[in-house]
């Protein structure tokens, strides 16, 4: 099982640097441009939501962020499993997937990692938020 971690301060320039530790690794994991987009767009949304939702309320200690992206192989099939972590504020999925307005310039992240990830979970243990994106590759 091949994996890589990043860890980051959660500011906004950051968030492509992440993406771009991330592309490097995949590029070397023989998967699909397609699936590639589909996980650097995931990645980038819930990175983007910490950058910008995180910091609400008081914050005992800097906001950040890690991304952990491992790849599964299995005698059938072969899986992209990412998971991001941060300490920024609890977050509450939409229990509904709401279709945002067509010219909305947000709203869209939880809809788009819904629709390109194949199990998706966040659950929040001792301050810290983890989102768990999979991705079958098959």
């Amino acid at each position: 099982m091949a994996s890589v971690i990043v860890r980051f301060q959660a500011k906004e320039a950051n968030i492509e640097k992440a993406i771009e530790q991330l592309e490097l690794y995949l590029e070397t994991l023989d998967v699909s441009p397609e699936h590639q987009f589909q996980i650097q767009t995931c990645c980038r949304e819930a990175l983007n939501n910490i950058v910008e939702h995180g910091t609400q309320g008081q914050q005992e200690s800097p906001l950040m962020f890690s991304l952990s992206l491992w790849l599964e192989k299995h005698p059938n099939r072969r899986r992209a499993r990412v998971q991001i972590t941060d300490n920024g504020a609890a977050y509450e999925p939409p229990t509904a997937s709401p279709k945002p307005d067509e010219l909305s310039l947000s709203g869209r992240g939880w809809s788009i990692l819904q629709q390109w990830s194949d199990e998706l979970s966040l659950t929040r243990k001792q301050g810290l938020n983890y989102l768990t994106i999979t991705k079958r590759l098959d």
